[in-house]
Protein backbone atom coordinates (compact mmCIF):
# COMPACT_ATOMS: atom_id res chain seq x y z
CA UNK A 1 0.00 0.00 0.00
CA UNK A 2 0.81 3.36 -0.30
CA UNK A 3 1.15 6.08 1.92
CA UNK A 4 -2.00 7.72 0.59
CA UNK A 5 -3.70 4.58 1.35
CA UNK A 6 -2.10 4.22 4.99
CA UNK A 7 -2.72 7.52 5.96
CA UNK A 8 -6.93 7.18 4.76
CA UNK A 9 -7.07 4.20 6.52
CA UNK A 10 -5.45 5.15 10.10
CA UNK A 11 -7.75 8.37 9.81
CA UNK A 12 -10.83 6.20 9.92
CA UNK A 13 -9.43 3.83 12.29
CA UNK A 14 -9.30 7.34 14.41
CA UNK A 15 -13.13 8.05 13.31
CA UNK A 16 -13.99 4.52 14.81
CA UNK A 17 -14.64 3.26 10.97
CA UNK A 18 -13.63 -0.70 10.58
CA UNK A 19 -10.92 -0.49 8.34
CA UNK A 20 -11.39 -4.60 7.33
CA UNK A 21 -14.94 -3.76 6.59
CA UNK A 22 -14.79 -0.58 4.45
CA UNK A 23 -12.22 -2.38 2.04
CA UNK A 24 -13.97 -5.54 1.72
CA UNK A 25 -17.29 -2.92 1.04
CA UNK A 26 -14.83 -1.36 -1.34
CA UNK A 27 -13.87 -4.49 -3.10
CA UNK A 28 -17.43 -5.52 -3.60
CA UNK A 29 -18.38 -1.78 -4.90
CA UNK A 30 -15.37 -1.74 -7.49
CA UNK A 31 -16.67 -5.55 -8.89
CA UNK A 32 -20.19 -4.39 -9.59
CA UNK A 33 -18.95 -1.13 -11.29
CA UNK A 34 -17.05 -3.17 -13.68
Amino acid sequence: MDNRANIGTDELNRQGFNAFSIETGFIAWKQEVE
